[in-house]
């Protein structure tokens, strides 16, 4: 998703829980980038999710 500055987007996700268990789950936000060898990167020590 590329996005100019101060745009917005709405983006919608579907979960699908195909266990056999509960499962909970926490949302939250990380930027990413993409590095030279087209890996996504999550700057300022961030975590992928």
């Amino acid at each position: 998703m590329k996005m100019t500055p101060n745009q917005e987007q709405d983006l919608e996700v579907v979960l699908s829980n195909t266990s056999d268990t509960v499962q909970k789950v926490e949302v939250s936000l990380a930027a990413g980038i993409t590095n030279d060898n087209g890996i996504i990167d999550y700057p300022d020590g961030q975590k992928k999710v």
